[in-house]
This record gives structure tokens, sequence and C-alpha cells, in this order.
């Protein structure tokens, strides 16, 4: 087989520069002009150069430069190379992103080796040198990869384009050694080898609203001051380009008129090929690079759509009209770049389902109220100081002006913090499905974890990515399992501890030294052995002082309704625990009895047991547990005991008349949450029975767990969720987690996954996270309804969970936003917006039990 150097193929270059400002649009801008390339059959590669002296994008903060593009294998990059293999259906690897970082860190460990053999090495020529390397090596080895994946035998008359985006803009000096190793990289070339496109902004000023050409003019000044004269001239404006201003920029800066391109705004992203499409630039750019006749020649059908099919893309995108409103809950929800794969997925999925996108950031630090720390004895003299000037007078004394900041009132902070946080619930309320997007760092779990359990309880399709699974895991495992449930992310902290929207089942003894009823409560009494890596002694004393504000139900002296003593021990003998604690930074009020309630007891019992089996029924409805552990409590031939009802009934009465606020996590149906752990407390029971069941004893044998937790008392580790053994005591952040595409297998064929996979058993899918589920829990969250039915195929990582009788209840530790493309969705996208509308079961139906995603376009 002859080699790649040998065969001599057609490689042209577009270079694509920026000025006057970041943030353009470079990257859509290049994206969009390939398209057209594209569709005419051309071989394409993309490499992102990006000044900056990071090694990758893993370590940025998305706030400052968007997200982080996880690629197939591994790479963390820009946010651009995202856009490319969106647009042009491709598959990039980490050498397709050039930092100043990686060419340095190459640079330097030659010169380590001696392999510049005693020279005195400089950026020109070895840092240059290295920039024009990496740029062939990235091209050679594209066409090897090309060359097998479309079976081509010779490239002797197959154009192969490269195009180049050079991050920055023109003028700022970490950029200038890149423009200098093109320059030098041009000068090597032919003239019809490279076209180089600049992309500059064109604002309007004034009433008259003239569009102004000088700041386009100076950045085409600085460029060609670097050695290099564009050959086309991109202007973004808010509005069309006038011919007096195309002919003013033609003029100044050396082009052809039809070579200043209009790149104005417009509804939507897909619509910015036809805007160019339209000024003929694809023509003209194959004009330029000689490649009008080889285009017209080639026989080699290698474009995944034509032009009428994108035409078509963006059509339906503007003739939608049905909307559907999905509500993101993260913490960078101040700019759409931060979670733009993910915007870009679910518009995949609502093109292909005629829906109108509408999206609605939930700041997930505004769902929990959390408490102004106290400030600190602060020395204001010393303050004073720190914001003063003096004012020197000769011969005389010092004359001071003190500037002192006004800090905001503990009430003013609790002021506003009530407003976002009573937005926060409003907003979440009013989405039609939720979705809990990856991430890092302890802000803001709480209200992650608090929109989880929202969506479970109401039956809000929900879906979890990376970390929002693991959200979703922990509330399960706090409601059922273990009160004290974490993630070794969070252990240090006391965000998620103790709130009031939990309503955890807890052991009294931490609370209360003269409850002697819990010798019958083995499901809510917590192992001892479980330590609570949040608390410390202080704490402990703290909660323990407020004892009056706690309520344990089996102590029920002060209930008047309550019958007979016999009637007491069957309240012992359900044993359910609520420990609900009052604090200034949440909403929902204390439940207490009090002996002065000003509820008439008698009115208790005006409640019939029909009354009580549809208030069951009705909790059915509103709250969703596995079918299979809850039947058996709404069943009529099962006696719900008079005093336990009406005690609940009471709690809820007495919270009622005694305070305003109501817990948003029930929409104001305080009485939810105290018939909601009757199910919750059968759940329980229902444990040794379901771990003894055979499906679930072969399933464990299937994901291969060996040494997992039997029962709740065995429980001795509070962490559901830990760090995988192969990143541990590594210091280093960068590149130091599971990253890149992994086969994971999917276990359970009666999955809403496997359907919406196409009932494939293997799905390939991109990962970028440090932390796993425990398998030794598993077992245990199984048998209290979240299912696990995809694991990876090399170990027991689990990759899937979901909640079976809910419409959609889906948790993925992957990224499935990276694998979505505009013509074919990525299925769990499409599957959670078909959910969102309730039409996902209309879909499966259709298509035989397959969700047939992209069938659209075929």
């Amino acid at each position: 087989m002859d080699s790649v150097d040998d065969e001599k193929p057609i490689i042209k270059y577009i270079i694509v520069t920026g000025g006057n400002m970041s943030g353009l649009g470079k990257g859509t801008a290049m994206s969009s002009m390939a398209v057209l390339l594209l569709t005419k059959n051309i071989l394409l590669t993309t490499i992102k150069i990006d000044p900056y002296l990071n090694i990758d994008a893993g370590t940025m903060s998305p706030y400052e430069h968007g997200e982080v593009y996880v690629l197939e294998d591994g790479g963390e990059v820009d946010l651009d190379l995202g856009n490319y293999e969106r647009f042009l259906n491709i598959r990039l690897t980490y050498k397709n992103n050039i930092t100043s970082g990686k060419i340095y860190e190459e640079v330097i460990k030659k010169e380590r080796k001696g392999e510049y053999l005693g020279k005195t090495v400089q950026v020109v020529p070895h840092v240059t040198d290295a920039i024009q390397k990496w740029i062939k090596d990235v091209i050679d080895e594209n066409i090897k990869k090309m060359k097998k994946e479309y079976n081509i035998d010779s490239f002797n008359k197959i154009p192969c384009m490269c195009l180049i985006e050079v991050g920055g803009t023109v003028g700022d000096i970490e950029s200038a050694v890149y423009l200098e190793a093109l320059q030098q990289l041009i000068n090597n070339l032919n003239n019809d080898d490279v076209c180089l496109c600049h992309l500059s902004y064109v604002p309007i000023i004034g009433n008259l609203r003239e569009q102004k050409t000088k700041p386009t003019q100076h950045s085409v000044k600085i460029l060609r001051e670097a050695g290099l004269k564009p050959d086309f001239i991109f202007c973004r404006c808010e509005e069309p380009l006038t011919q007096e201003a195309i002919k003013k920029i033609a003029l100044f800066s050396q082009v052809k008129n039809e070579h200043v391109i209009s790149l104005h705004d417009t509804s939507n992203v897909y619509k910015v090929p036809l805007i160019l499409d339209k000024q003929n630039v694809c023509m003209n750019v194959l004009k330029k690079l000689n490649l009008e006749n080889v285009v017209l020649n080639n026989k080699l059908q290698i474009s995944p759509y034509s032009f009428n099919i994108w035409k078509q893309l963006a059509d339906r995108y503007e003739s939608s009209s049905e909307q559907v409103v999905i509500g993101i809950v993260g913490k960078y929800t101040a700019s759409n770049d931060t979670y733009l794969s993910i915007i870009s997925s679910l518009v995949h999925a609502c093109l292909e389902c005629g829906f109108k996108l509408v999206i609605k950031y939930i700041n997930s630090s505004h769902l929990s109220l959390k408490q102004k720390k106290q400030k600190k004895n602060m020395d204001w003299k010393k303050k004073a100081r720190k914001y003063s000037y003096e004012n020197f007078h000769e011969n005389s004394s010092t004359e001071k002006i003190i500037f002192v900041d006004d800090t905001t009132s503990d009430e003013d902070y609790d002021k506003k913090r009530r407003i976002k946080y009573e937005k926060a619930w409003e907003t979440l309320k009013s989405v039609d499905g939720v979705l809990v997007p990856g991430g890092f760092g302890t802000r803001g779990i709480e209200g992650k974890y608090l929109s989880s359990k929202y969506c479970r309880l109401h039956n809000i399709p929900y879906l979890g990515i990376c970390l929002g699974m693991q959200i979703a895991v922990i509330d399960v495992a706090r409601e059922y399992l273990n009160v004290n449930a974490n993630s070794e992310e969070f252990e240090d902290t006391t965000e998620m501890q103790y709130t009031s929207h939990e309503n955890n089942i807890a052991d009294s003894d931490n609370y209360n030294k003269d409850d002697n009823n819990n010798d019958n409560n083995q499901h809510a009494k917590k192992n001892p052995n479980v330590t609570n890596c949040t608390y410390n002694e202080k704490e402990k004393k703290e909660k323990k002082d407020k004892k009056e504000n706690i309520i344990n139900l089996e102590n029920l002296e002060n209930v008047e309704n309550v019958e007979n003593v016999e009637n007491v021990e069957n309240v012992n003998k359900t044993s359910v625990h609520i420990n609900e604690i009052c604090s200034q930074d949440t909403t929902a009020s204390c439940i207490s009895i009090k002996t002065n309630s000003s509820h008439n007891p008698k009115e208790l019992a005006s409640y019939t047991e029909r009354q009580k089996h549809d208030n069951i029924n009705n909790l059915k409805k509103e709250i969703h547990f596995d079918d299979n552990i809850s039947t058996a409590i709404i069943n009529d031939d099962i006696n719900i005991e008079n005093s336990i009802y009406s005690k609940y009934q009471d709690t809820y009465m007495t919270d009622k008349n005694t305070y305003d606020d109501t817990d948003p996590m029930f929409d104001g149906k305080e009485y939810l949450k105290s018939q909601s752990l009757i199910l919750r407390e059968k759940c329980i029971e229902d444990i040794p029975k379901k771990l003894s069941e055979e499906s679930i004893k072969e399933k464990i044998k299937l994901i291969g767990i060996e040494s997992y937790y039997k029962s709740i008392e065995e429980i001795d580790n509070n962490n559901v969720i830990i760090s995988m053994s192969e990143f541990k005591g590594d210091d280093n952040k960068g590149g130091t987690m599971r990253l890149g595409v992994k086969q994971s297998k999917i276990i359970d064929k009666d999955s809403l996954t496997y359907k919406a996979y196409d009932e494939e058993l293997y799905i390939y899918e991109r990962h970028r996270h440090r932390y796993e589920i425990n398998p030794k829990y598993v077992p245990l969250l199984e048998a209290v309804g979240l299912t696990f039915v995809a694991k990876d195929i090399h170990s027991v990582r689990m990759e899937i969970c979901e909640i079976k009788n809910l419409d959609f209840y889906v948790g993925v530790q992957f990224h499935p936003e990276f694998t979505s493309r505009p013509f074919k969705s990525n299925p769990l996208f499409l599957a959670f917006v078909l959910a969102s509308k309730k039409k996902l079961k209309d879909r499966l139906n259709k298509y035989g039990n397959k969700l047939c995603s992209g069938i659209l376009y075929k």
C-alpha cells in the first residue's frame, strides 16, 4: 500500500482569523462554510488553535471559556470543536486542538532530550516549526483515517481540505507566534493552496443606523502587519451589509467586492450556511483554491446530507409551533456557552419532534435557603483605615477622609434570598421536564438534589447527566436506605444535610435520650457504624438542644385521639419516625404536636375508613413509588389503624394552623408529607423480601457484584457515590478522570433505555467523571425501585438508572450530549423531550417499541 506521501493528495488550507474582539463567531462561520464544502463531497478536517498556555480546556472555568467538550479519545477541548463535529458529522481527536501549552510542552521535552543538538531554542524557528509540524501531522493522520473509513484507493483526484481557526484576535501578544507560523506555512505553498478568511465586526452607530467600517479596516491593517493578506472578509453585523459598506471595506482592505461577506444576525444557527450560499461563498472559495473542475469530476459520495436536507432542517426549526419547556437546573446559568452541547442536543430532539424549544435556567443555589453566615467581630477602626486615604499638607497634621463600605444587612440578605428562592421554585414547577447536567464542586448541590426529589415525587420527566445521575441516586438512598447518604465528593460539606424538605427517617436516639421505643424500629434505625462525616460534636449538641422542635411519632402521650394503649402499641410497631429540624434557612414549617393546639381533636374522628383510603389513593397518584412495593399498602384488605392515620392528620392540622409557610416540595399539600411516610415504611419493610427474589439475585450475578449490603443495618459507609480507585491520590486535576468513549452493556431489556437505543445491547458514549456509584448499595437501591439498566463492560460501574413506574426518570453516568447530531438526535434526549410532552409512548408504539432517532431525514 502506498503511503500518504507517495500518493500526493490534493491538500488545501482555509485559515480563519478574527479581529476587533473575541466571541464574534469564528467557529460558527467556519463550520457553516464547511457545511457547504461538505455537500460538494470534499474530505474535511478542522484544527482549532487556542493561544492560551493551558494544556487543554479541562481545568478552565465554564464561565470564562464555555463548556468543556470531550472527544472520543478523551481529549478535553474548546467548544468550537463540538460545533465542527455536530455540523460536519466528523470525529476529531485530541490533536485537532492546538494550545500554547501543548506546543511549548513538546518543545521543552525535545530540549530536555537534547534533540536540538545544543542549539539555542527560540520562538523562531523552533516553536514556529513545531506548530507547522503539528498541523501537517494532523492532516496526515486524518487522510489515513478517511482512507480507511471511506474505502478510498487513491487520493490523486480527491481534494482534502484542512480548516484552521486561530483563536483570539489579531494583535494579541499570545497569538503572534501562530500568525508567524502560518505566514511561514503559506510561503512554502502555492498561491492557490491557501484561502485566508478574516472575521471582523461592523457596528451600527447613531440614529441614522450607519454601518461603520473603520474597525474592520484597522483589524485588516494589523493582520497585514503580521505578513498576512486576507482573501475573504466576513463581517459580523446586526443587519445585512449595505453596498456602500461592502465597497468601502473592499477598497481599503484590497479584496474583491464579492469577497466581502455579510454575516448578519439570524433567527437560528442553522440558517448561517444558507446566508453564505446566497452570497456564493462556496463557489468563490473553490475558485480561489482552483478546485472547481476537481469538484465537478469527484465521484466520491461522503456527505451525510445534501444541501436541500440542510435547508429542510433550518426551515423546520422556524416552522415549529408547539412549545416544550425544559428547565436546566445548574450553577452556570449566566451564559448559554456553559451548556452549549446540551442546548444543541435539545434542539436536535425538538427539530425531529416538531417542537419549539423553550429553555428556563434554574440556578440550583436558589432552590434552597441557607442561613447567612454570621460575620466575625470586626475592628471597624482597622477597616476604616483600609478604606481611607491621606491628604498631606506641609507643616500640618494629616487629614484623613474615611470611606467605609456599607455591607448588606441580614434582613436584606434574607429578603433577597427569599425572592430568588420563590422565583426558582415557581420556575421549576412551570416546566415540562427537568434536566440536571454534569458539574463539579459543592455549590448548588442541595438545589439539584431537591429538583431530583421534586421530579420523583410528582412524576415530572427527569434526565440526570453525570452528576445529575449521582444526585438522583443520593435522593433515593436518603429516602429509603440511609438518611446520611452522600457523595465522597461532598462529604466535607454540610449543605446537603437535614433540610426541612427531606422528611428523613432518622434515629431518634441521636436527639432524645428518653425514647425507649426504638427496639422495634429496625428499618429507620441507622447503623451506629455509619459515620456522619458532616456533623461535628458542636452541631450535634445544638440539634439536641432544639429537641423541643422535633417530633417523634412513637411518643403519642399528648395525642387525644388515640383511643387505647393497644393503638399506641400498634403505632410503635409501625415504627414511623419523623425528625424535622426547625431552622431559619428553610421555608417548610416545623412539625410538632402541642397540647394547646387550636384544632378540635374531635374533627379528626370524622374521617371515615373510606376517606382514609381515598386519601392514600390520591397520594398514590401524586407521589410515585415502585408499584410492586406499594400495591399491598393501598389494598382494601390492609387495615390501617385509626390512630396512625389520626396522628398523621393531627400533625398536618397542627402544622397548617400554626405556620403560614408551606413546603414547595409538596405544592402546599403538607399532609402529603405525613401520608407518604406510610408508603415509605411499607417500602422499607419489603426490602428483605425483594432481595430474596430470584430476579434481583440474577441481576446481582449479571452485574458481577461480589460484596454488597444485604440489609439497611449492614450499611457502614454514608458514601453512596465513591471515587474511582484508579484516580485516587492524584494531585493533578487536568486529564485525571475517566475520559472518552466507553462501551456499556444494557442488562435490562424491559427498560426504557433499551427501547430508546432501538434494542441495542451495546452502546458507546463519552464520559467525563471521577466518581461512581458505590456497588455495595446497588442491590438495596434495586430493592426500593431504582433500577440499574446498563453497566460498563469491563467493571461493575453503573452507567444508567431508571425508576420504571415513572414516565421518564433516567440518570446516565456518561454525557449523551456529545454524540447528538442535527440529523440524528441522541436517543436519550429525544425520549426525554417526547416524555416531556407526553408523547413518548405514542412514538414507541409507532415504530414497534423502538425510538428510531433520525428516521425523519431518511
